[in-house]
């Protein structure tokens, strides 16, 4: 099977290497001059357009390397990390609890960040709700106890795209 991408020197443009492909003819600077760095960055893009399911296994794989508990990690946990890292009794700490405590985000709160599909995140991001605005940290107190906030989902959201296979 022949190779999508080719790589080629830009001699008038300092010797940075560009990305060729060869079904489109489209260029892509790959912003080095470095002509070993230039083929790992053309053999990644040449493997990526042969396994989209391995390439996902391999990125979870390194990103793990770096990070172990990403494989584990749900939203409800990175949103907790979020507040956490915002002074005590910030305004922006208070947006951030407001948002956590949105009801439309419900359906996400456990599942695990990389598993997450678009879909997912598009019907959190269409639900309806009440909005309420607050301008003390008493008044959110007070609104989150009542529970004001609700979700629907609006019938003039845009049509989900469909899961890729």
């Amino acid at each position: 099977m022949k190779n999508r991408y080719s790589i080629f020197p830009n001699g008038s443009r300092g010797g940075i290497y560009y990305l060729k492909d060869r079904l489109t003819g489209q260029r892509e600077s790959l912003n080095t001059t470095d002509k070993s760095r230039a083929n790992e960055l053309l053999a990644a893009k040449n493997e990526s357009t042969r396994g989209p399911a391995l390439n996902l296994q391999k990125a979870r794989v390194y990103m793990a390397a770096s990070d172990p508990e990403i494989a584990t990690r749900t939203w409800r946990i990175a949103l907790a990390s979020l507040i956490a890292s915002k002074p005590e009794g910030s305004e922006t700490r208070l947006r951030c609890e407001t948002f956590a405590n949105d009801k439309a985000l419900e359906p996400i709160l456990d599942l695990v960040v990389l598993e997450t599909s678009s879909d997912q995140l598009l019907k959190v991001a269409y639900a309806k709700r009440a909005q309420v605005t607050v301008d003390s940290l008493e008044e959110y107190e007070e609104a989150t106890a009542k529970k004001v906030i609700q979700v629907e989902f609006s019938e003039t959201a845009p049509a989900l795209p469909t899961a890729r296979p």
